[in-house]
């Protein structure tokens, strides 16, 4: 039996021209380039290689001999243009009955892709991919942006310099290589618009698989972070409490997560400069347009029953009118500025040791006090306040007599040890000068101690140094006491889980600054910077989604049952493990390895099932796919392996 083999031709397309009334076909190769000005691909030359037998546009193509010469293969065969593309006919042997084979030339791949594919779980269930299929699939960058994520959750950098060499070993949803050019170019097509729209969608997706009860009594978790850079030719970054200590400008971010699921449904990046408190008031709008827009198409109007969970970066009086005015829950944690809080806490903080307030499970005293808050609902830029509407709240007061202990024991260590030391060096100018005055004693400085000197001692009559009673009990009055301050709920014991639960999105921030090593922009330009934002926060999700259900494994009684120890594991432990899975694609089908039992339970404890043992999948013409002015060659189509999912 005698074997053919197709020959791999280069880029063909179909060209016409018409001469006295009769139109003739050709076939031509090309090639192109981007042009950034025009914003389009430009032909830079083309050249006849071909014609189409009796001036059809379908039809056997005549080579001709030079264009044979470079592929001497086409003389085994007869080459006909369809509408699929091309076709290819052996040339039979009638003198000898041959029987032929055909064999398409076919890559043999061996990728990684068994953490690729639990990614791609998580994208599905988070609903990433819908949103990004809906918001960025012309020209295919809805797969192209999915790649560049399951690169930086792998990789763990935000450095894309790596990604092409990345791409050439793992079976991404978009298959071909990417260079730096090309990602910067692709990145460069998402703005800020883009971002909002992805929420959008985001949110549709979520609505449409969980129904409106998803975003009915929803716990949210609130909270910021700010991300350091060394760029001077970005317009966000500017000077402001860095909350990693750095001397360098910063851009922040907020970002809004629900927090039964750990799903985030939107983030915002805003000037560094810009302080928590005051960025509620545009927050709240921006969900407002968000959720206006999820509506549309939908037939419902869709009123999600949020309520916030805030720490005490979001305390003030604004955000609490900001909050009701827009009929948002909350449920904030008070730094006890305001005065009516701090006269509700002196009235309980005499009962906050009885021990029938105690609670054995959080191991705190607990307390509650409904009170009335007046407002002006009708608030009017320049003009006096009228507190005339009035709103239930409930203030929780906890009281956990450990951290008073702790901080009591800190304070007397350090205002005793200062004591000592200045009653040491006293002693000792004594002995050589002889007796000191008041005066004298007062001038006397111990350096870095001497601060608690000043705030916490005082000279009797005799003038002798004593540790001031009444100033240590002002100080200590309020330590180990957290407030808690709600609109909707009641329970104190119920506020205080609530509060715990935002933790959630600290991880998150956690996640993205030390296990994903986002602590830098790594972005020089405001062109790129939304794509890379959007990207990263992709990329974080992925990673919240992962350790929110390992925590919740670890709790499970399927844990205990499939006999592994999570708590060995980090997160990207468990991350490169199943990286080492590998896939073999070949003609139309791909599989996985063999996927052992441990495996299996890793896939469990990140919320995604394993992979099957087999896929197919369709080969799509090349004519079906549009043109990208982002890559330099569409001729080599890699399938969408990933379409079930993403």
């Amino acid at each position: 039996m005698k074997t053919l083999e197709i020959p791999k031709l280069p880029g063909l397309k179909v060209g016409s021209s018409k001469y006295k009334g009769k139109e003739y076909f050709y076939i031509q190769t090309y090639t192109h380039h981007y042009d950034k000005e025009k914003k389009r691909s430009i032909r830079d030359s083309q050249k006849t290689v071909g014609t189409i037998k009796d001036n059809c546009k379908y039809g056997e193509i005549v080579f001709k001999q030079e264009f044979i010469d470079l592929y001497p293969e086409l003389n085994n065969f007869r080459v006909f243009k369809t509408e699929q593309g091309l076709e290819f006919k052996p040339i039979q042997d009638e003198e000898e009955e041959l029987y032929l084979k055909i064999v398409k030339e076919s890559k043999f791949k061996k990728l990684h892709g068994g953490a690729n594919f639990a990614i791609n779980k998580a994208m599905a269930e988070l609903c990433v991919g819908d949103a990004l299929k809906a918001v960025f699939n012309k020209y295919n960058r809805h797969l192209k942006i999915a790649s560049l994520i399951h690169y930086l959750v792998l990789k763990q950098t935000p450095v894309m310099h790596y990604y092409q060499p990345f791409a050439k070993s793992h079976f991404l949803p978009w298959g071909k290589t990417l260079n730096d050019g090309q990602i910067n170019a692709l990145l460069k097509t998402i703005d800020h618009n883009d971002i909002m729209n992805f929420f959008v969608e985001q949110n549709r997706a979520l609505y449409r698989k969980y129904g409106s009860d998803f975003f009915k009594g929803m716990f949210v978790a609130l909270d910021s972070t700010s991300i350091s850079t060394y760029s001077n030719k970005l317009s966000l970054p500017e000077y402001g409490y860095n909350k990693d200590g750095d001397k360098l400008k910063q851009v922040n971010y907020l970002m809004v997560c629900n927090q039964a699921t750990g799903i985030p449904l939107f983030i915002k990046a805003y000037k560094g400069n810009v302080i928590d408190v005051v960025t509620v008031n545009n927050l709240l709008s921006d969900l407002k347009i968000l959720f206006s827009k999820v509506s549309k198409n939908l037939h419902d109007d869709l009123q999600p029953e949020l309520t916030f969970v805030t720490d005490r970066g979001y305390d003030s009086n604004e955000n609490l009118l900001n909050l009701i005015l827009n009929e948002h829950h909350f449920v904030m944690r008070s730094k006890m500025s305001s005065k009516w809080v701090k006269d509700i806490v002196d009235e309980a903080i005499h009962d906050l040791n009885d021990p029938n307030k105690y609670n054995l499970f959080f191991g705190q005293y607990m307390d509650t006090k409904k009170v009335v808050y007046k407002y002006d609902d009708y608030p009017i830029l320049g003009k006096n306040r009228r507190y005339k509407a009035e709103k239930e709240l409930y203030v929780h007061i906890y009281f956990d007599k450990k951290v008073y202990r702790d901080s009591e024991d800190v304070l007397l260590f350090n205002v005793t040890n200062a004591c000592k030391t200045y009653k040491e060096k006293v002693s000792e100018i004594i002995s050589k000068k002889g007796k000191l005055s008041l005066e004298e004693k007062l001038a006397i400085n111990i350096g870095q101690q001497q601060i608690f000197i000043d705030k916490y001692c005082v000279f009797d009559g005799n003038g002798e140094l004593k540790i001031n009673n009444e100033k240590l009990k002002e100080v200590l009055k309020y330590k180990g006491i957290m407030v808690l301050i709600s609109d909707n709920v009641a329970d104190a014991e119920y506020a205080y889980f609530a509060y715990s639960q935002r933790r959630k999105v600290e991880s998150s921030f956690q996640i993205l600054k030390s296990t994903l090593n986002f602590n830098r922009l790594y972005v020089s330009n405001d062109q790129v910077f939304y794509g890379r934002l959007l990207c990263q926060f992709i990329a974080t999700s992925i990673m919240t989604f992962f350790a929110y259900n390992i925590r919740k494994y670890e709790q499970s009684v399927e844990s205990s049952q499939d006999k592994i120890k999570l708590d060995n594991y980090s997160l990207c432990r468990v991350i490169e493990e199943l990286d080492t899975i590998m896939i073999t694609s070949f003609k139309n089908r791909f599989y996985f390895d063999e996927i052992s039992g441990k495996n299996i339970s890793l896939y469990k404890a990140l919320g995604v099932s394993s992979p099957q043992s087999l896929y197919k999948y369709e080969e799509g013409p090349i004519e079906d796919i549009e043109e990208d002015p982002y890559e330099n060659n569409l001729n080599d189509i890699d399938m969408n392996l990933f379409d079930e999912v993403l």
